[in-house]
């Protein structure tokens, strides 16, 4: 049976969904939110920042003026300069105003001109006049007209920003007045052109570029602000901003652009945003870490428990379900642990009596049987059945037989020793285990269940018959017994040769001799044996009848394909040939010959298009295929008379390994008929042809059962299998007549057995 292995539990899933959608919405959170809002932020700052750099240019634009307002009417102020206005006396000029004075202010030219605005001179840092002299700018000539008069004519002292003769500049104006009447003698006129060389020293003073443009390149669907600013990225990551510049009377005479990096200001940004961004993945982490503590306390170890229960489904040892888990699964895996320990204990245990059955004996039996061959300790072994169990069934019912089966495990249980294992191996056979006991010893226990069963009446009314069982004894150092199956053979010949020699006695392994010449000994029946004749005839002649019938239901099935023909019968022959080689006793020959002629009984029930198709099988045709042995078994069930022979056919495509079907068993756990069987008919399919192949020699077919010996089949079975071959010389050209056609009279005794 397949079964599907789920690799996470519901639980598992809905971690990792809770998951996905926890860190989906923390990256939709700052997707939709957080990362708009640092954008807006970032544009802000670029705003504030290139404002500051304009406020900063005009600041230092006003100090300029202020620096040269305050140095004019220093000048102005000065009684030497009065007096060059009176005697035009050009050392006087040098002497007040020296040129390295103007030179340091950056002052390009200083015009000097009387009360009524009329040029009188010029002067510059060189100490020569202003080289616009000569552009008709020449003593007496008018300077009234020019805007640095008209501008706040009324006051002494003023600066601005103008156009000049020099081009747009920075000026100061001073009157020159007489100390004594306080009167406007003339007036001192200072220039600095607004040059490179101021815009150098503006941008020193603000740490960014600052420039004088007539238009800016703005940026693409960007016009030139009349009011206001703009503030832009370059391409290259360079921050600029740009207003318009106005004169001292408001007319435009330009823009001022300023570009440079916000480094401090990015790096603010930037740290908010890595703040936010550390900050959501902590919260993503510390939830990402809760997940995975609630999956290694809770869903990791209930996915453990379920892939352990699956493997419990599919036969796999599991060493504990409790094993390395925690929390709620270790509590739910103990429960389990309880449950299955009590479904084990039912598995194990036979319904009727309570007493081990025979699965659970098979796998003791095994273990101390190595146990005393390895410590070399003495082992016995008893086999019991009750006599007479199928006559009462019969005639008194079955009710009696359970009540007898129940009266005989309540009397073997009390004459047991707790050392000793008591099991029911199915319907009226009994086993003791008995540990560090010899056969003498054994026999001992058995005399004293054998005395105490005959006080023991069973029946109704007036129909009353005592109880009494046969019983077979071996230990584990009898001849012959050297594997668990061989010992268990010694012990059941025993009880076999206890029956024919009268029942309600015992017989031992080593003196079954004995036992035979008691069997000619016995004389006569109770009323009961007599019954149990009557009962016995009718029941052979029935058997004659249905294996009749199960014959016609066999042809039948053979004749479907040409290529199986003759199987049945030549497994039973390669079956035979196995049990005798093994020395099985009598009647287990018998039963593996009528289970090699049904083996393969189920198969009347499968569709000609599966059982007759050329080439490999699908899947799902392989797993109709596979169960046939279970089709075999209901046919067969219902007639008690081959209860023996449904274990051998139900199992006889398990492998030795526990890889096989139907149900997984292994090793000894696999009834020795059934792995007799499983050599006969693996033999007998790849020798023979099939719809989709040629047969295959002997040798090759023999080479590959040895490679199978120990994973597919018995080493047991194997090694006798190889040694009949050899003694019965089976070859390619001998194999053509290993069995006769259905019919012939080697099918004889599976009609008689």
């Amino acid at each position: 049976m397949t079964s599907t292995q789920p690799r996470f539990v519901r639980s598992s899933y809905i971690l990792v969904a809770v998951a996905m959608a926890w860190v989906g919405g923390f990256v939709l959170l700052k997707l939709a939110y957080v990362q708009p809002n640092i954008s807006r932020r970032a544009k802000q700052v670029e705003r504030d920042v290139a404002s500051e750099w304009l406020r900063l240019t005009n600041q230092f634009i006003r100090a300029r003026r202020s620096q040269m307002l305050r140095h004019t009417t220093d000048w102005a102020r000065d009684s030497g300069l009065l007096a060059y206005l009176h005697q035009r006396r050009l050392d006087v000029l040098n002497r007040e105003i020296p040129p390295e004075s103007l030179a340091k202010n950056r002052i390009a030219c200083v015009f000097i001109c009387d009360r009524n605005g009329k040029l009188l001179t010029t002067w510059t840092p060189s100490g020569a006049p202003h080289p616009a002299a000569n552009d008709g700018l020449r003593p007496g000539s008018d300077l009234s007209n020019w805007e640095v008069f008209r501008l706040a004519s009324y006051a002494d002292e003023f600066s601005g920003v103008a156009n000049t003769p020099l081009g747009l500049g920075l000026f100061a104006r001073a009157a020159i007045r007489a100390s004594s009447t306080a009167e406007v003698e003339g007036y001192l006129l200072s220039i600095r052109p607004v040059n490179n060389l101021l815009l150098g020293e503006l941008s020193a003073m603000v740490g960014v570029t600052v420039s004088l443009q007539g238009t800016p390149e703005l940026p693409p669907g960007r016009t030139a602000p009349r009011f206001g600013q703009i503030v832009w990225r370059g391409a290259d990551r360079v921050l600029k901003g740009t207003q318009l510049y106005r004169d001292s009377t408001g007319t435009p005479v330009g823009y001022l652009v300023v570009r440079g990096r916000a480094e401090p200001a990015y790096r603010q940004t930037r740290t908010v945003e890595r703040a936010i961004s550390t900050t959501m993945l902590w919260a993503i982490g510390f939830a990402l870490l809760m997940i995975l503590l609630i999956h290694v306390v809770v869903s990791g170890p209930t996915a453990k428990l379920v892939e352990r229960v699956h493997g419990l489904r599919r036969g796999q040892p599991v060493e504990g379900l409790a094993t390395g888990l925690r929390g709620e699964a270790l509590a739910l895996a103990r429960q389990f642990e309880e449950v299955l320990g009590h479904v084990e204990k039912l598995s194990e245990t036979d319904s009727l009596t309570g007493l081990s059955n025979r699965r659970s004996f098979q796998q003791s039996f095994v273990h101390e049987l190595r146990r005393a061959r390895r410590y070399g300790r003495p082992l016995a072994l008893a086999l019991m059945d009750i006599d007479y169990l199928k006559a009462a069934n019969d005639v008194l019912g079955h009710q009696v037989g359970d009540e007898m089966i129940r009266v005989f495990s309540q009397v073997a249980t009390d004459n047991v020793r707790t050392s000793d294992l008591l099991a029911r191996l199915g319907g009226d056979e009994f086993a003791v285990l008995m540990p560090e006991t010899t056969a003498d010893e054994a026999e001992l226990v058995a005399e004293r269940i054998r005395k105490h069963l005959t006080t023991k009446t069973i029946g109704r009314g007036e129909m009353r018959m005592s109880l009494s069982a046969s019983m077979g004894i071996v230990d584990a150092n009898c001849p012959g017994g050297q594997t668990p199956e061989a010992l268990f053979g010694l012990a059941d010949q025993a009880l076999y040769a206890a029956k024919r020699a009268g029942r309600n006695r015992i017989v031992r392994a080593e003196k079954i001799e004995d036992a035979r010449d008691d069997e000619t000994a016995y004389q006569g029946q109770s009323k009961v044996d007599h019954l149990c004749k009557q009962l016995a005839g009718l029941d052979a002649k029935f058997k004659r009848l249905f294996v009749e019938a199960i014959g016609g239901l066999i042809s039948a099935l053979e004749a479907r394909d040409k290529h199986t023909a003759n199987h049945s019968a030549k497994v039973r022959h390669y079956a035979l040939l196995i049990a005798h080689q093994m020395d099985l006793p009598q009647h287990s020959t018998e039963h593996i010959a009528r289970a090699a002629m049904l083996h393969d009984i189920g198969k009347i029930g499968l569709p000609d298009h599966v059982l007759l198709k050329e080439g490999a099988l699908t899947d799902s045709e392989w797993e109709v295929v596979k169960q046939h042995p279970v089709m075999s078994v209901r046919i067969m069930e219902g007639m008690e008379f081959l209860d023996r022979e449904i274990p051998a056919v139900r199992y006889h495509h398990e492998r030795y390994d526990g890889t096989g079907y139907p149900e997984g068993l292994s090793g000894s756990c696999i009834p020795l008929a059934a792995r007799i069987l499983s050599v006969a008919d693996a033999f007998d399919a790849m020798t023979s042809s099939r719809v989709y192949r040629g047969g295959m020699p002997v040798a090759a077919a023999l080479e590959e059962l040895q490679r199978g010996s120990g994973t597919q089949f018995d080493p047991a079975v194997i090694g006798a299998f190889l040694a009949v071959v050899a003694q019965e010389n089976i070859t390619d050209e001998t194999l053509a007549q290993i069995a006769p056609p259905s019919g012939a009279p080697d099918d004889r005794p599976l009609a008689t057995a």
